[in-house]
């Protein structure tokens, strides 16, 4: 079966103006050894379990990811993360292998600072956060 980020990943390049873009370079907690950009960087940050006293424990049922859209120039950096944005916002239904009961986006908190550069070598980002409802 299939994880949560391999969803994530399979979800994100199923839309073919984001693979256009990125091809293949989408990427889940490691840094490529090559950056070609545009690319997107993804991890997930946090996790919320709805609890119930007749629950099993199992996989977090609403997993939250940070998802770093990144470019040569700031304009391709916001327009890519657009198209992820406009990809997951408001999404139910097939994710990847499984399906979801809602995903919900929206932009990064000011201080957040990507990890998904590697180093400062003139590139730009544009990020936002995304829970999914599974």
């Amino acid at each position: 079966m299939a994880t949560t980020e391999e969803n994530m990943r399979t979800f994100l390049l199923s839309d073919s103006n984001i693979a256009e873009l990125v091809g293949p370079r989408v990427a889940y907690n490691n840094l490529p050894q090559t950056k070609d950009n545009p690319r997107i960087f993804f991890q997930q940050t946090g996790a919320v379990d709805d609890i119930a006293m007749d629950d099993s424990a199992g996989v977090p049922t609403r997993p939250q990811y940070t998802i770093e859209a990144i470019d040569d120039t700031p304009e391709g950096a916001i327009a890519l993360k657009n198209l992820v944005h406009a990809k997951l916002h408001k999404h139910r239904g097939t994710f990847g292998a499984t399906t979801v009961k809602g995903i919900f986006a929206a932009d990064v908190a000011d201080n957040y600072t990507p990890n998904g550069l590697g180093e400062d070598v003139g590139q730009h980002w544009a990020g936002l956060s995304a829970e999914v409802v599974l």
